[in-house]
């Protein structure tokens, strides 16, 4: 056989080895996927132009840390301290709250003109890697956060027609530099002074920042490894979860434990729906463990005595944190509200905080369900 046709033999047979082994793109869930209706009326506000992109942020604690007790629970708010970070933040936050207004009007309405706006919006600061400058510890919370918010954001217009494929292009990679920083910054400051357990790896902080790789691997395009890091957080997450269904590090949180409990299903439910829609049956893993820790948290919210004897603490009334981090109640409810699970409570706690949804889970996660819910199958 000539040469250049035994080598063109050799690298087709590399070809279909590699094509028979190539792994399945990423799928989204169906429900955060809306087409565009040809017949929607335009939208109800114009685009407009996004806030300044940011590039990192050098950001402290507002949590007072005076005190041993205060720097353990890390649970009473520093007024001064929350002041100067809400300053720091408030351009970041503006666009996370902008944008993911935009994604709730292209999911109620379907119009085309608003998926190209969140994608002219995310172009905007993919252009500038927003967001992916050097970062110490607390500027990089922020970044996983904002990474998980605006892939999320980004699947839910992924399906709308006409996307411009030059912006395409260049927002697709960037997400996946997104998710890439918000594993590797995950790490990069180990174990904080004097602790012995790795909040990096074990407590909110690493769902989130798990989130954050399963959303931009499929925002991105299908970067595998990235998502597999991702489903591993959660697999470490959920064995963390104790038989009576509790977070021992978010316990650690004091009058926030509660909340700190809901913010962590906020991700690791997410995390578990980007998983059944690959084929990996994650509320399984553990033995099931995390609908010990939605049963837990469900009568928790109902009678927050029972995470004040955990914790050690009496639990703070704040009614906007609960509500903020309650979007994994719409997502549990859709898939198991036909089963024997904690369905009346979560219901109780809908009918109080819903709707509900926030800009870090991209937008109304209430919305998102109903339309859904309505769509023709």
């Amino acid at each position: 056989m000539p040469r250049a046709l035994a080598r063109l033999a050799a690298f087709a047979i590399v070809f279909a080895v590699t094509a028979v082994h190539a792994e399945p793109p990423l799928r989204a869930p169906a429900y955060m996927l809306r087409p565009s209706d040809p017949h929607a009326p335009p939208p109800p506000q114009p685009c407009g132009s996004p806030p300044s992109p940011v590039r990192g942020l050098d950001l402290g604690s507002f949590y007072k840390s005076g005190t041993p007790q205060e720097r353990a629970k890390s649970d009473t708010v520093d007024p001064a301290a929350l002041a100067r970070y809400n300053q720091q933040v408030a351009g970041l936050h503006q666009y996370q709250f902008e944008l993911a207004k935009r994604v709730d009007i292209y999911i109620r309405g379907g119009n085309a003109q608003m998926a190209a706006c969140v994608l002219d919006w995310e172009h905007a600061w993919a252009a500038a890697d927003a967001m992916l400058a050097p970062m110490n510890l607390q500027g990089r919370f922020e970044q996983k956060w904002h990474a998980a918010g605006v892939c999320l954001d980004f699947i839910k217009i992924s399906a709308a027609a006409g996307l411009a494929a030059d912006k395409l292009a260049v927002v697709r990679p960037y997400l996946v530099r997104l998710g890439r920083a918000a594993r590797d910054g995950n790490h990069a400051d180990g174990k904080p002074p004097g602790s012995d357990d790795d909040v990096i790896e074990h407590n909110n902080h690493a769902y989130w920042a798990g989130l954050a790789a399963m959303a931009c691997a499929t925002a991105g395009g299908g970067e595998r490894a990235l998502f597999d890091w991702g489903v591993a957080r959660y697999h470490r997450g959920v064995g963390d979860i104790t038989p009576d269904g509790y977070l021992p590090l978010e316990l650690k949180r004091g009058a926030r434990a509660l909340g700190y409990h809901a913010m962590s299903l906020d991700a690791l439910i997410l995390m578990a729906e980007l998983g059944e829609s690959n084929g990996l049956h994650l509320y399984d893993a553990a033995g099931g463990a995390v609908h010990r820790l939605v049963t837990t948290v469900a009568n928790g919210y109902l009678d927050p005595g029972r995470f004040a004897k955990a914790s050690g603490s009496a639990q703070e009334d704040n009614a906007a944190f609960a509500s903020y981090y309650l979007s994994w109640v719409e997502l549990y409810l859709a898939r198991f509200g036909g089963t024997p699970r904690p369905v009346t409570q979560l219901k109780e706690i809908l009918a109080k905080h819903g709707p509900v949804g926030h800009r870090y889970v991209g937008g109304d996660t209430s919305l998102m369900m109903q339309v859904a819910a309505a769509r023709p199958r």
